[in-house]
């Protein structure tokens, strides 16, 4: 059963737009949420870094696929491409899309860059301009400021 039916939902068309993507299939199909490909939902979306996790998809999936290299169509799969240096942007930006008021209440700026393995707690700031590294923690109320780099395995704040 989907819990997320009263959830906010937009198209492929919709996200695709959002994120500077092009569309290959249904961009009318409507996205309920995001879904990690080992554990896909339907009607979600789900990043998919590499060749490798894109080739162990089920085609049958009613699912969107977001792809930062140019895909081996399968048949009646939807796809939105990106470019490859959007990666992390594009992976932070669908998150916050499909923020609940259950999700964390970190407030990124549009430029920041926030890598997919940093941790940020309740309450955090990311300024405009601003690189978080990998396994790397930002506590609960703080505040980054702009044009920062943090690089890898650090933790920051109380």
């Amino acid at each position: 059963m989907d819990t997320r039916r009263d959830a906010v939902s937009y198209t492929v068309g919709e996200i695709a737009e959002r994120v500077h993507g092009r569309v290959i299939g249904n961009a009318g199909l409507r996205v309920h949420g995001v879904s990690i490909p080992e554990n896909m939902e339907e009607n979600s979306i789900i990043f998919i870094k590499d060749k490798k996790t894109y080739r162990e998809i089920d085609p049958d999936a009613s699912v969107c696929l977001v792809v930062s290299f140019e895909p081996d169509e399968k048949e009646d799969t939807n796809y939105i491409v990106i470019g490859p240096d959007k990666k992390d942007e594009v992976f932070i930006s669908l998150l916050l899309l499909f923020k609940t008021d259950n999700a964390i209440s970190a407030k990124i700026a549009e430029t920041a860059v926030v890598a997919g393995g940093a941790v940020l707690g309740a309450d955090v700031s990311v300024g405009e301009y601003t690189v978080i590294g990998d396994n790397t923690e930002i506590k609960e109320g703080s505040s980054v400021g702009p044009h920062v780099f943090i690089g890898q395995n650090c933790t920051i704040g109380k």
